[in-house]
């Protein structure tokens, strides 16, 4: 392509025009070449462009963010009726305006690709993400390992059995859909997709068997159940399936690296986990009083600088993370873990939880709502029918046995420690709380294209985790 100047001039013609592009010298000798499909409209006396607002990022961006806000607003208010928590009312916002009803909608107008077309949902991904990476780092801030340290056998057991039961029904179950929606998946099998025969049902294991510390906790206090003799042992059981689904996850995270360095991805990763556990946690305040304009002050005084400082680190630790093969969260996770606990976690989660939750995370909710299509679970792509009953079975058994394996197992479990019936099964409810990290579990498997994780399996499992 030849070199065009950005201005265009009055003489120009409609050929020249065609093949718009912008020459952007480097170095002054080498020049890359970016074209662009404008629409042009040519006047008596000079060109002009003519450009949707839908064809700019911003724009569309501002429109999504927006319509996410609006909605999860609105959910918020009448979900708060039922108690149900703020992430219910965001996760249920991004469902309600993917493909399944907003995107059905105006694809029958013909208008879902001015909301969501393939540019502006990179830019949201990449802002979503981000949001995600400083959302991992408040659930590291909030975890607590005093329960850790204090739970005993009771608590141990109630955790691994229910991991243990919950993982092998999931493992078992991928494979009875695996064999199921096969051959439904011919037009899914580009040749430049990465096909990972061995590492979906881990994925979909992992995601039925963990449980959210941080959702237990609000749940518990909402119930003003938490310093209860049940809530104290739900809550140091959750800690332990929390931290033992991060420790999978990690492992998980290293065995589908793409490089296929399994051994050098998950011990640099537990290498980088013991330095800042044994290493950096204890230099942290050090640190941090480093940065302080007056260093010989030992008090507590801290101000926006020190928030700057923290936010900094949890960057660093995330690019760590990704740059030895695992993902930029594990990093922010680890760094909120390893924060001394003080005036200074509470004057950052104060800082950047409202921005973080209220804004950056329904962007996150908005991508997963646009990769879930309920009409696309009913259907057969093969023969266009809109609904069939076999897929319908499917979805029920994804739904059934997405809740009965995590509280079967943490009833039993409950029930040998000689707990009572009805306690028993209200810790296995409790202990059934994936909140958060079974989604992000089921998107990182999606993003990393492990096998069947398309819409036929991600949809009916994340509305399991909806519900």
């Amino acid at each position: 392509m030849s070199e065009i100047s950005p201005t265009l001039r009055a003489n120009s013609t409609a050929d020249q025009v065609e093949n718009l592009g912008f020459a952007l010298p480097y170095n002054n000798r080498t020049y890359t070449v970016v074209c662009y499909n404008l629409f042009v409209r040519k006047s008596s006396k000079q060109l002009q462009h003519l450009r949707l607002p839908t064809d700019l990022i911003l724009p569309v961006f501002l429109v999504q963010m927006v319509s996410i806000m609006f909605v999860s607003s609105i959910l918020v208010l009448a979900l708060k009726r039922f108690h149900q928590p703020r992430i219910v009312a965001e996760i249920l916002a991004g469902f309600l305006l993917g493909p399944t009803l907003l995107g059905e909608i105006l694809n029958r107008l013909h208008m879902f690709t001015s909301f969501a077309p393939f540019e502006s949902v990179l830019s949201l991904e990449t802002i979503g993400n981000l949001g995600l990476v400083y959302y991992m780092f408040l659930v590291g801030l909030e975890l607590e390992l005093k329960p850790v340290i204090r739970a005993g056998k009771k608590a141990l057991s109630i955790a691994l059995v229910g991991m243990v039961v919950a993982i092998a029904s999931g493992w078992g179950l991928f494979f009875v859909l695996d064999d199921n929606i096969k051959p439904n998946l011919k037009f899914l099998n580009a040749p430049n997709q990465r096909d990972n025969t061995h590492s979906g049902h881990l994925f979909w294991a992992l995601a039925l068997g963990t449980t959210s510390f941080p959702d237990v906790a609000r749940l518990l206090a909402d119930l003003k159940l938490l310093h209860s003799e049940l809530g104290r042992l739900a809550l140091s059981s959750a800690v332990i399936s929390d931290l033992c689904s991060w420790f999978l996850f990690i492992l998980l995270l290293a065995l589908t690296n793409l490089t296929g360095r399994f051994l050098v991805v998950g011990l640099t990763t537990l290498a980088f986990v013991w330095f800042c556990v044994f290493v950096l946690r204890p230099a942290l305040p050090k640190l941090i009083r480093f940065v302080s304009k007056n260093k010989e002050d030992k008090r507590d005084n801290y101000n926006e600088l020190h928030v700057s400082f923290v936010l900094m680190g949890v960057l660093v630790c995330a690019m760590i993370t990704d740059s030895l093969g695992t993902l930029s969260y594990v990093g922010a996770f680890v760094f909120g873990a390893i924060m001394p606990r003080g005036e200074l976690s509470k004057l950052v989660v104060e800082k950047i939880q409202p921005f973080v939750t209220g804004i950056m995370m329904p962007l996150f909710f908005l991508i997963v709502g646009l990769r879930t299509n309920m009409w696309f679970v009913f259907s057969s792509h093969d023969s266009y029918t809109p609904f069939q009953f076999k897929y319908a079975k499917r979805f029920m058994l994804v739904l059934s046995l997405a809740f009965l394996p995590k509280i079967a197992g943490s009833f039993v479990a409950a029930l040998i420690h000689k707990m009572k019936p009805w306690n028993a099964l209200a810790l296995g409810v409790v202990m059934n709380t994936r909140g958060l990290m079974a989604l992000f579990i089921l998107s990182t498997g999606r993003d990393l294209k492990v096998r069947v994780f398309v819409e036929t399996v991600y949809t009916p499992t994340y509305i399991t985790y909806k519900l």
